[in-house]
């Protein structure tokens, strides 16, 4: 008998999954594109000219990181079972773009 529960419990997962999985390759993909983004205005950003402050270039610095790693700690946290923390993570850095783009007008 448990293993007709257990069964059942398994098919329940696949169907949550598959809109858990289809949310993560979203954020991948929305973070890859933020890490183009951030690298097409590196170069002006870093061989700028004097005007350029120091605290462009490290902001510059710091949001690339975390765009880059934030996908890698969402990739462990979803193997290990976390999947809420793998979503969250995922999500982090184009959550703080927009953040960032409502702020700034």
């Amino acid at each position: 008998m448990t293993e007709d529960h257990s069964a059942s419990s398994q098919g329940a997962r696949s169907v949550i999954g598959w809109p858990l999985i289809i949310l993560m390759g979203i954020g991948f993909f929305a973070d890859l594109a933020l890490i183009v983004l951030l690298l097409g205005v590196g170069g002006p950003v870093i061989e700028g000219t004097a005007s350029v402050e120091t605290g462009a270039i490290i902001a510059w610095a710091i949001a690339l990181a975390i765009s880059i790693f934030a996908p890698v700690f969402s990739l462990r946290q979803w193997k290990r079972g976390r999947r809420d923390l793998a979503i969250a993570g995922v999500w982090l850095p184009i959550l703080g773009l927009i953040a960032g783009a409502v702020f700034a007008m």
